[in-house]
């Protein structure tokens, strides 16, 4: 289950309305990164007229954290895009071997409900990501894509 009431659901928001809050000043908006710029920082960065990094600094993964519920009422935080990759390597072991006994146990603590919720996440993050790119350093709507995609790419 997701706490909706976890500020961590809403850093695609934060990050999006940002970077719309500095464009709207009218002005070049350069993004300096000295280090890295992870989840949100990376979002902003995406919307940045210019990204000027070292050779040590990095963009990292377009991958929310979400804080789900345990069975116990504790929350943890989980990486969206880990979450979703779990339930589909035992969905896929499921499928080839319908008595798998550890990938019957591990889908039967994923609720169906909490995946399409991630899922829809991601797509998300990964639109907002398009759409900062397209209004910041890529213009072109097929690269913007495809760099939004791959930097949701957590295997990468």
């Amino acid at each position: 289950m997701i706490d909706a009431s976890c500020p961590r659901a809403s850093v695609i928001d934060a990050a999006e309305k940002f970077i719309g809050l500095i464009r709207r000043r009218g002005k070049e908006v350069r993004v300096i990164v000295p280090d890295f710029a992870k989840s949100a920082a990376t979002l902003i960065a995406l919307g940045a007229d210019d990204i000027l990094m070292s050779d040590t600094s990095e963009l990292g993964a377009i991958d929310p954290q979400i804080e789900l519920l345990e069975a116990n009422g504790n929350g943890s935080i989980h990486s969206a895009q880990s979450y979703l990759d779990a339930y589909e390597k035992h969905a896929k072991a499921l499928r080839e071997d319908p008595t798998d006994p550890v990938a019957r146990l591990m889908l039967s603590k994923m609720e169906p409900a909490t995946v399409r919720k991630l899922q829809r996440i991601m797509r998300r993050s990964r639109s907002t990501a398009k759409d900062l790119l397209r209004n910041g350093i890529i213009r072109d709507e097929e690269a913007a894509e495809k760099t939004a995609n791959d930097l949701s790419d957590t295997e990468r």
